[in-house]
């Protein structure tokens, strides 16, 4: 991933890795846990921000914003600031009270549910792609 002059990326190849390196060193000390958790973490960020302002650059675009709930993540606005500094590109942060996570739209859904006297059952499927625009105002 790092390195490559492609844009897209995955962390699913990352994941995969990680786990099993883990599983490999059974039993981890709480100290191996934290190790492991710090090194991901460093390796998403990097790439993160490297294909983030790679691909600014590349399409001359002169500002990029960070939003959502990872953008309150310190160690990813001290390497996006970086970054974007090292490129001329302006980073635009947004305020900490705007910075919410998905959790948020999923719980609007699910009170917009509830209020009409829908419910879902603990046991249900995960449908990751599902149209939350749709289904919130079917909930409405």
């Amino acid at each position: 991933m790092k390195g490559s002059a492609q844009p897209d990326f995955s962390f699913s190849g990352l994941k995969t890795a990680v786990r099993q390196a883990a599983t490999a060193i059974q039993p981890l000390s709480e100290q191996d846990v934290a190790d492991i958790c710090a090194s991901f973490q460093a390796a998403v960020l990097e790439v993160l921000v490297e294909k983030t302002m790679n691909a600014a650059a590349a399409s001359g675009r002169k500002v990029v914003a960070i939003s959502g709930g990872v953008s309150s993540n310190r160690r990813l606005q001290e390497l996006a600031k970086a970054g974007a500094e090292k490129r001329g590109i302006e980073l635009r942060i947004a305020p900490r009270e705007l910075r919410t996570d998905n959790a948020a739209m999923i719980a609007y859904v699910a009170a917009l549910n509830f209020r009409r006297g829908a419910s879902g059952r603990l046991d249900a499927d995960v449908a990751p792609s599902i149209d939350l625009e749709k289904f919130g105002r079917q909930a409405a």
